[in-house]
């Protein structure tokens, strides 16, 4: 359930030139962080790029690219359980 207080962040890392051809356009992984107060761009990519790093991995992922997007509580897609929760951090990967 979403908290009216909170805010929402959206990550987004991709891999825009991956090393298998048969792969077309390019790879994403999306992580929604949930903090009670304004977090730094920095320690939100550095979670972000924390949880997905053995998934990038094991795909095989050559570039990083991340966007960070602020998400109103009426843009959450459904959250379920968290994916990890480090301190009054929460994050969810969502795609």
């Amino acid at each position: 359930m979403a908290s009216e207080t909170a805010i929402y962040q959206k990550v987004i890392l991709s891999d825009q030139a991956p090393t298998d051809e048969s792969l077309s356009g390019h790879r994403e992984i999306q992580v929604v962080v949930r903090s009670p107060s304004k977090v730094t761009e920095r320690k939100l990519i550095d979670v972000a790029s924390s949880l997905t790093r053995p998934a990038r991995v094991n795909q095989g992922w050559t570039t990083l690219h991340v966007i960070v997007e602020p998400l109103g509580t009426s843009e959450l897609p459904p959250l379920g359980e968290p994916t990890h929760t480090e301190g009054e951090l929460v994050a969810w990967i969502i795609q």
